[in-house]
């Protein structure tokens, strides 16, 4: 038997919200939803301007909030965990190297 977190991973305000803030980012960007075999979503976030090399940045959802993770090659690395999507579309513009925070791109 599989024993299935007890979190409720990214809801659809999350996704909604990321989807959003995400777009107003600098840029253009492309949000990737991924459903796991259990229906959670992991979503992926990459500025078009990676559209050739192997990262992205992964949002998924668990007890401890939003966790935004950096993927290069067959590395990934915890950039933050934060309880809301507005804090993790921030990291994620950090993580592609921008120099932003939410105060300075979204309205």
């Amino acid at each position: 038997m599989c024993d299935f977190p007890d979190h409720a991973g990214l809801t659809e305000q999350d996704i909604v919200e990321i989807t959003t803030r995400t777009r107003a980012l600098p840029g253009h960007w492309s949000v990737f939803p991924h459903v796991n075999f259990s229906g959670e979503v992991t979503l992926l976030l990459n500025p078009v301007r990676w559209e050739e090399e192997d990262r992205a940045i992964l949002l998924q959802r668990d007890s401890e909030g939003i966790k935004v993770l950096l993927s290069e090659g067959d590395d990934v690395v915890l950039q933050g965990i934060v309880p809301d999507a507005a804090g993790a579309v921030e990291i994620a513009a950090r993580a592609a190297g921008l120099g932003v925070t939410s105060r300075s791109w979204v309205a």
